[in-house]
């Protein structure tokens, strides 16, 4: 006879409910090794695969229902760009080692290739929109990377 008197309570989610702890913590563990132990080269690749894999480990962890194997996902992520990294960085062609993370991501979420619905002209500009950014973005950095600079002349 209470619940007139006390309703629930809402149950409010903290920023750290669903995310692997225990696996950024194993990253940053083999980040800080690779940082001390490995060659420059190597460090780099571990340490791309290691903040990138987190990110999207991360992603996927917060966006799954549950289960013991998502936690998990973060390590499971660096593995996957960490190769993809290796095989960048042996040969040009290696590049084409990234593609395995889209195919490494359907595997892991199928659901998300069958996503049926009305996709609104306005979502799809607003994706549109954004991978534009994205690409520009990546094009820039790139070109800062290797050294070249972005320099305005006349419009003529």
């Amino acid at each position: 006879m209470r619940a007139p008197e006390e309703p629930l309570g809402r149950v409010r989610p903290t920023l750290v409910q669903d995310t692997p702890l225990a696996a950024l913590a194993a990253l940053a563990i083999v980040g800080g090794v690779a940082l001390v132990a490995m060659s420059e080269s190597v460090a780099r690749i571990v340490g791309l695969a290691i903040a990138h894999g987190a990110l999207l480990g991360t992603a996927l962890t917060w966006t799954a229902g549950s289960g013991r194997r998502e936690r998990w996902a973060p390590i499971e992520a660096a593995l996957v760009l960490g190769a993809a990294a290796g095989c960048a960085s042996l040969h040009p062609v290696g590049a084409l080692g990234y593609a395995v993370v889209p195919v490494w991501l359907a595997f892991r979420r199928p659901a998300w290739l069958g996503a049926r619905g009305p996709r609104t002209a306005m979502a799809v500009a607003g994706g549109a929109v954004f991978g534009l950014l994205l690409g520009a973005h990546l094009l820039v950095n790139t070109a800062l990377t290797f050294g070249y600079r972005v320099r305005t002349g006349p419009l003529v």
